[in-house]
């Protein structure tokens, strides 16, 4: 089962499992009122914030690209802390800023957090072409 490493990056019994990570935070993201997407690929990660709407005939989700630090950083910070992870245990994980350590992990871990209940927080391995279709609806490029 893949796993993320302690602050100092020592192979211990201590070792976190991914899913876990993810579990705890989905769940701090759902206790926000957010659901977000960390879809990884093309050597990075996109974020992307859903917001649904009502269901009176208006737009049902509009999709937003986020920054890290605006909605995914307290959530992340907070599951650091409490599992005794580095600070940069997601962004290792997914590859915010590059690629991630272990994509095979990753693929393994992906899914919708937590799986149980009320979900905030999708991980997903993506093609190009998905991200890229993304990020163009994110912007509103399309019609």
């Amino acid at each position: 089962m893949p796993t993320v490493s302690e602050p100092d990056g020592a192979a211990s019994a201590a070792r976190v499992p991914l899913p876990a990570c993810f579990d705890l935070l989905g769940r701090a993201l759902a206790e926000r009122g957010l659901f977000v997407e960390i879809a990884a690929g093309d050597g990075a990660a996109t974020i992307l914030r859903f917001e649904w709407g009502p269901v009176d005939g208006s737009p049902g989700v509009v999709v937003r690209e986020v920054p890290f630090a605006e909605i995914l950083g307290p959530a992340s910070a907070e599951a650091a802390a409490e599992l005794g992870l580095a600070d940069r245990w997601l962004d290792d994980a997914v590859g915010l800023t590059a690629a991630p350590r272990d994509t095979e992990a990753l693929f393994q871990a992906a899914g919708t957090y937590p799986p149980t209940s009320r979900p905030g927080l999708r991980v997903l391995v993506a093609p190009a072409p998905y991200l890229e279709a993304m990020r163009r609806i994110a912007r509103g490029d399309v019609p």
